[in-house]
């Protein structure tokens, strides 16, 4: 009887465990995918001369100040493509996103 009622025990908490961790991804991917966006509107603006400096110099900055990688950042043909990624725990997040 209390063999059965620990590994009940046990299943519950692991079942809560990867329900926490599956949402906290969810919450970083989700967040991962805004940056993404707004860091190519970034470049893409600097690009056009909407804002100052250069395009990827502006991604760049904004990724390291929400702790991203960039892990690319082009302009091809007046459209900017940017790359973030983040780790956490065991798995690689990364979104690419487009901006004319």
């Amino acid at each position: 009887m209390t063999a059965m009622a620990l590994g009940l025990s046990f299943l519950a908490i692991s079942l809560i465990s990867i329900a926490a961790i599956a949402t906290n991804l969810l919450f970083v991917s989700g967040n991962l995918s805004f940056t993404s966006q707004q860091a190519a509107l970034l470049a893409a603006d600097s690009y056009r001369g909407i804002t100052t400096g250069f395009p990827c110099e502006r991604a760049s900055n904004l990724a390291s100040q929400l702790d991203l990688n960039l892990v690319s950042c082009r302009i091809v043909n007046g459209v900017a493509e940017v790359e973030l990624a983040r780790t956490v725990g065991f798995f690689r997040l990364s979104y690419r996103a487009f901006a004319e």
